[in-house]
């Protein structure tokens, strides 16, 4: 489920480049908020999902209108339309049960429903929660299963909702779920659409998951566009689905790495184990975040990374709930983020250094402050969804006189140089530029060297074994390679292209990385120990 803030166009080329990248990571993708009726921009670029189920929007371009459902090939045959609404924005689709993992067909519902404003009463909002009340009631007869994913702008506060007796089932599985839910904002407050959500939950057969585990710890999903500095995150997206639909859920979760609109998408893991006959395997071109961050060791940090690790008592206790439910991915998924989220706050994440800086190359000598500048604006305007068309025809038209100014500069030194015969004019000529080290690997250079260099060769003069004469930097090279059979670890130790560095002595271990060893090897031997992996199981993503 995503909020997509509008179908983009091509003035916003890399906020379309990750939400296509998002849709093809799911089997089913819920988009809020689309704006338009005309989603040919967007499927032209999904040849994966051919199925899409949208409402008409009435006021294009406008905030609040339009939701559509993508859905993969590989189980188009198993989705049907069921209903597009009209007196609310809501598509409602009937799925096969195998698809959750169940044995009846399930219904799935996307919903957006506007914020309150001024113009938009509390009695307004009251009544959209009523008509999809009154959906909710009439999909009910189809299946006894139903999810509903969507944008309610509904805000749930610190209210401790209990989880009334119809759940009495679900509550011997997970006795946790009468703990209070889990809110990591505490500064949140019940809005009106807060309470009619947990109002409408209360007389349906709906178990809201929001705060309830599953991986699902209340996080926010609304994070603006950061042109206030006092905007606060805030979680208005929801998850509502029957209690033996939420058993068979395994990860919900909030995506991190889509950075492009002002809400980040909440995705729904389900696993099943009975599609094995169709091809469920995601496109696997999707490219990765250009933003995409690492783990790098810090020894200054280590103590404030041990400490992040053993006191984080809200992932531990998601850890040790999934083990508890022999929910194998789920605990790996909580020990990932354990670690990331210590690295994190211990200042250990470094995000993915620009293709110059990886190749080792500099910046173009005529790349001045003002092309800076320029680039820096076009990033600004094209964060915060404003028109770029211009500037970026100003940055390619400026750039492209820069180079060119450059390069007739340069010629003209090489004329100077060949008119008054200057010998620097041969060299620039027969300079080899390389910027990068070689990727054959060490043991390939010694053997076509020694091949080629150090093998016997049967002259006119009584058949000894002679060598072909090679320049002069070349024999020293050649001395080593024959050498080979006295010292064989001689060109192998040296720091050259695929070889290694002699070993040093190891640094010594400190009590911080003692204890964070232990620490991790503990967590990562539960889930061997103590889960059973299945034996033959797909994952779906909604």
């Amino acid at each position: 489920m995503f909020n997509c803030d509008g179908i983009p166009w091509h003035d916003y080329a890399e906020k379309m480049e990750q939400l296509v990248r998002h849709i093809r990571s799911n089997h089913i993708t819920v988009l809020l908020e689309t704006r338009v009726s005309n989603l040919a921009p967007l499927i032209q670029h999904l040849p994966s999902h051919t199925q899409c189920y949208h409402n008409t929007v009435l006021n294009e371009g406008r905030k609040g209108q339009g939701v559509a459902i993508f859905v993969h090939n590989s189980v188009r045959d198993l989705v049907q339309l069921c209903k597009i609404s009209e007196s609310l924005q809501a598509v409602w689709l009937t799925i096969h049960g195998s698809v959750f993992g169940v044995m009846a067909k399930v219904v799935l519902g996307g919903i957006y429903i506007n914020p309150q404003s001024s113009y938009r009463s509390h009695a307004d909002i009251a009544e959209m929660f009523s008509l999809l009340q009154l959906e909710l009631v009439e999909v009910k007869e189809l299946s006894q299963h139903i999810i509903i994913l969507g944008d309610f702008n509904a805000h749930l506060g610190q209210e401790i909702e209990p989880v009334t007796q119809q759940f009495a089932p679900l509550l011997e599985k997970f006795p946790q779920l009468l703990l209070p839910r889990l809110n990591p904002y505490q500064h949140s407050k019940l809005n009106a659409a807060g309470q009619c959500l947990l109002d409408m939950v209360s007389s349906t057969p709906l178990f809201l998951t929001t705060g309830r585990g599953k991986g699902d710890s209340g996080q926010a999903t609304y994070f603006g566009y950061h042109t206030s500095p006092a905007l606060i995150p805030s979680r208005t997206e929801h998850v509502a689905m029957t209690p033996e639909l939420y058993t068979r859920c395994q990860d919900i979760r909030v995506i991190q790495r889509v950075n492009m609109m002002d809400h980040k998408p909440l995705k729904c893991h389900f696993v099943v184990g009975d599609l094995n006959h169709i091809d469920l395997r995601l496109p696997t071109y999707a490219k990765k975040s250009k933003h995409e961050s690492k783990l790098v060791w810090n020894g200054q940090a280590a103590e404030q990374y041990v400490e992040n690790l053993v006191t984080d008592d809200a992932t531990l206790d998601l850890f040790k709930q999934a083990i508890h439910e022999r929910l194998a991915d789920t605990a790996y998924t909580h020990l990932v983020h354990l670690i990331e989220h210590a690295a994190r706050v211990a200042n250990m994440i470094s995000r993915r250094r620009p293709y110059r800086a990886i190749q080792n190359l500099p910046m173009a000598p005529w790349f001045d402050d003002t092309c800076k500048n320029l680039k820096a604006q076009i990033r600004h305007l094209a964060k915060h969804r404003q028109p770029i068309t211009n500037l970026k025809h100003a940055y390619n038209s400026y750039c492209r006189k820069r180079s060119r100014a450059y390069k007739k500069v340069k010629a003209q030194e090489v004329v100077n140089l060949i008119e008054s015969r200057d010998v620097q004019a041969y060299k620039l000529f027969h300079e080899r530029k390389c910027n990068c080290q070689t990727p054959v690997p060490a043991h390939v250079w010694t053997e076509y060297l020694h091949g080629h260099f150090v093998q016997d060769q049967t002259g006119a003069s009584g058949g000894q074994g002679l060598l072909p004469k090679l320049p002069p930097s070349h024999q020293v090279l050649s001395n080593r390679l024959r050498s080979r059979q006295t010292a064989p670890s001689d060109l192998a130790d040296s720091p050259g292209p695929g070889g290694r560095f002699r070993q040093g002595p190891s640094p010594p271990i400190t009590s911080a990385a003692k204890q964070q060893y232990s620490f991790l090897l503990r967590h990562a031997f539960r889930i061997n120990s103590e889960l059973l992996y299945p034996t033959q199981c797909v994952t779906h993503e909604c």
